[in-house]
């Protein structure tokens, strides 16, 4: 009995250590090639991300902010600082009425101002950008420098649904 039971020790043996070497060799070969798929992914990604351009921002007086314009950084009121509505993103509402909406962008230093009065848009316009100039405490040729989009949005006129920007510079384009 002693030797049959050998035998059957030995034959148990083979396959143990066959599927222990199996493993081995899997968990090394998964370790090995995961790594080099970890380093060809970031490679690829790097050649196709552009990485992003820091622009530190100024200092600005109490209760001022610099931003950001195609003529270089400008103070402005800080429409941080006491906003109508904060929004995921660092998305601010300067003011809101039935008229428009005036909207800051922190992150890219971007104004969006929505036409909200399908009945009257020239006076929805003047009334918003009248606003605009007096909540951020700039001039319009200081405004017509900064990232500002007039629309109007495709919820309140789908047939005139786009960007006119502000009336007083030189991109406007004449509301219907």
């Amino acid at each position: 009995m002693r030797h049959r039971r050998d035998v059957v020790d030995s034959s148990m043996k083979k396959p143990i250590v066959i599927i222990g070497i199996v493993l081995v060799l899997g968990i090394f070969m998964l370790l090995f090639l995961g790594s080099k798929s970890d380093e060809r992914s970031e490679i690829e990604v790097s050649n196709v991300l552009p990485i992003p351009e820091v622009i530190e921002r100024p200092d600005a007086q109490t209760g001022q902010r610099m931003i950001n314009t195609e003529k270089g950084f400008i103070p402005m009121n800080d429409v941080t600082v006491d906003p109508v509505v904060v929004y995921d993103g660092d998305v601010y509402v300067v003011s809101e009425t039935a008229m428009y909406s005036i909207l800051y962008y922190a992150q890219d230093d971007f104004f969006m101002v929505n036409l909200l009065d399908a009945s009257d848009y020239e006076n929805a316009r003047r009334q918003a950008e009248l606003v605009f100039l007096q909540e951020l405490g700039v001039t319009q040729k200081e405004a017509c420098t900064m990232s500002v989009d007039l629309v109007i949005p495709p919820y309140i006129d789908f047939e005139y649904v786009g960007s006119y920007g502000l009336s007083f510079c030189v991109n406007a384009q004449e509301l219907p």
